[in-house]
């Protein structure tokens, strides 16, 4: 490496061992990017003395790391976890904010060790880990935030209040039909929603969505009762006794529930308003399915009613039929 003077204002810091390390100690501050090589030689990492780090730590293909542990309040950039089969744990117990975080393909990753105090970052990428959830990390994200096919991950919970688009699936224990539970108690707008396999969501206080998409949750309930305005389509797919959208007024585009569960031709009722309505679904493109004995993918239904209407076309349905003028 570089001198220590020189390295804290180097564009880009290769970092090959633990000795690269701590000969950074003496900088308080480093400009450009940390970029781990991938045949870093050490199975412990350790950042210390450095606060502010304005461009990106990149950890990408180095095998045999197993623990990370970095003193850093702030990375301006992005912080990248990738492609590492052997780290199991993290310490960021300073860190406050980050541009961008990026944590995939992380199979034995299990733990993260950080303070009780909010991480700002912008766009939040959890896939493919070993993480039960953030525990007491709490990251808020303003722009996308998508967890993804983590197979322990039980709880998905978030106090952001805005996000440009927020996509979570295939999380949940490995082998159990429960999914994780999603919790946004704070959200009020975001963009496209869509959440896939979780046994319980919550969002009290979500007025607006982009396109919002629930699909095989493992809920019997579904509410969300602030909720006024989708500027997408509406697409849920499950198995639902009751779906409570009590202040939902406008669907900008198509509007589809198909649903298996208890008391199901009352959802359809519940939502019937849209069918004839150009203000509150102006596409006009409105199906509701139910299948009243649970049976949705497993054969004949015992009772199915299906309302299909298309402004202007003429309407598909096994039990009813809608024309809309």
């Amino acid at each position: 490496m570089e001198s220590n003077r020189n390295s804290c204002s180097a564009p880009t810091i290769t970092i090959n061992n633990a000795a690269d390390l701590s000969s950074l100690a003496s900088c308080s501050t480093i400009s450009g990017d940390l970029v781990f090589a991938d045949k870093y030689s050490d199975t412990t990492a350790q950042l210390s003395g450095v606060d502010i780090l304005q461009g990106s730590l990149i950890v990408k293909n180095a095998a045999r790391l197993q623990s990370l542990s970095i003193e850093l309040t702030s990375i301006g950039k992005d912080f990248v976890l990738q492609n590492l089969p052997s780290l199991s744990d993290v310490s960021i117990q300073q860190l406050s904010s980050v541009g961008n975080i990026t944590w995939a393909d992380l199979p034995m990753f299990k733990s993260v060790e950080a303070l009780s105090h909010p991480i700002d970052t912008t766009n939040l990428h959890i896939i493919k880990t070993m993480l039960p959830g953030l525990n007491n990390l709490d990251i808020i994200s303003t722009g996308d935030l998508q967890i993804i096919d983590n197979s322990n991950y039980v709880n998905v919970s978030s106090q952001s209040t805005t996000a440009n688009q927020i996509y979570i699936s295939g999380n949940g224990i490995s082998g159990e039909a429960t999914g994780s539970m999603v919790s946004f108690p704070n959200l009020i707008n975001t963009g496209p929603f869509s959440i896939q396999g979780s046994s319980e969501i919550t969002a009290p206080v979500l007025e607006t969505t982009g396109d919002l998409a629930l699909a095989n949750n493992y809920q019997s309930s579904l509410s969300l009762p602030s909720l006024t305005t989708i500027q997408g389509q509406l697409t849920i797919n499950g198995a639902f006794s009751s779906i409570d959208f009590p202040k939902l007024t406008r669907v900008q585009n198509a509007f589809s529930i198909q649903n298996a569960g208890p008391a199901t031709p009352s959802i359809c009722s519940a939502f019937a308003t849209f069918q004839h309505n150009a203000t509150m679904l102006p596409s006009g493109e409105y199906t509701c399915s139910t299948i009243s004995d649970g049976s949705i993918g497993s054969g004949a239904p015992a009772a199915t009613t299906t309302v299909t209407a298309t402004k202007g076309k003429a309407a598909v349905g096994k039990t009813e039929q809608v024309h809309l003028g």
